[in-house]
């Protein structure tokens, strides 16, 4: 299975005890597998390599034990997860440099979050971009309601307006890429 860094757990866990409290957290790790829950119950180091699915399931899990099952879990702790990943220094750049240029570079930031994937920028227009990744054959289903929340998000810290991101092709849906749209104002 593909590994993802251990900040993105760290966010995810971070956002459930803030959120729901130890209760609510507890409630999620008790609906997980043992062999989940068990990875989870270990410290998480910020830029350790994690398995991916362990990652998207946590966030299913939560989004069924304490949403609707509807994702809107799943994407309030991915506008999380933006927003605590562009603090700090990245926070006042993410205000001086244009958004295309931060999304120009978003190839480098997929090489620091996934350990397998190529990802490019396929249109670059003003204010849409079209993304591909390729080369993730065993990209989970529902990937893109971590992703696209994530990158709606980022579109807003850089300033853009009405933002709308879609996922039109994905490899786990049986497509040859997966294809993400970034539209703003």
């Amino acid at each position: 299975m593909a590994k993802t860094k251990g900040v993105g757990l760290i966010n995810c866990r971070n956002y459930l005890l803030e959120t729901y409290g130890q209760a609510g957290y507890d409630q999620v790790l008790a609906a997980l597998s043992p062999e989940d829950r068990s990875v989870l119950q270990k410290p998480i180091v910020t830029a350790a390599w994690v398995d991916y699915g362990v990652y998207l399931r946590w966030m299913l899990t939560a989004d069924k034990a304490l949403g609707k099952g509807d994702f809107a879990v799943v994407h309030e702790i991915n506008r999380y997860s933006a927003r605590k990943d562009t603090g700090g220094i990245y926070k006042f750049l993410l205000r001086i440099i244009s958004t295309e240029t931060i999304i120009s570079n978003a190839a480098g930031a997929w090489r620091q979050f996934y350990d397998t994937g190529k990802f490019a920028v396929v249109v670059k227009e003003h204010h849409r971009f079209v993304f591909e990744v390729t080369e993730f054959p065993d990209i989970p289903l529902h990937h893109d309601q971590e992703n696209s929340p994530y990158l709606d998000e980022l579109l807003r810290l850089c300033g853009g307006r009405n933002t709308k991101v879609t996922h039109p092709k994905c490899i786990a849906r049986g497509d040859a890429s997966c294809i993400w749209e970034m539209k703003w104002e």
